[in-house]
C-alpha cells in the first residue's frame, strides 16, 4: 500500500511539473498579448508547479530512505 502511495505521489508530481512547464512555455513564448490572460492564472500555475516539485522531492527522499 505504501508503494502505491509513493508511486501516485510521483505521478502527480510529474504531471504537475510538466503541465506547469508547458503552460509556462506557451505563456512566455507563444502568447504575445499577455494582457488578455489574468496574472492570477499565471501565479496559480506557478504554485502548482512548486507543489509538483515538492512532491517529487518527497518521492526522492522516500526512495533514498527505502534503500
Amino acid at each position: 500500500m505504501k508503494d502505491k502511495l509513493i508511486n501516485s505521489i510521483f505521478i502527480i508530481g510529474i504531471f504537475l511539473v510538466f503541465m506547469t512547464g508547458t503552460w509556462g512555455i506557451i505563456y512566455e513564448y507563444v502568447i504575445f498579448d499577455k494582457s488578455i490572460i489574468p496574472d492570477m492564472t499565471f501565479v496559480i500555475t506557478c504554485v502548482l508547479g512548486y507543489i509538483g516539485i515538492i512532491l517529487l522531492v518527497l518521492w526522492y527522499i522516500w526512495q533514498k530512505s527505502k534503500k
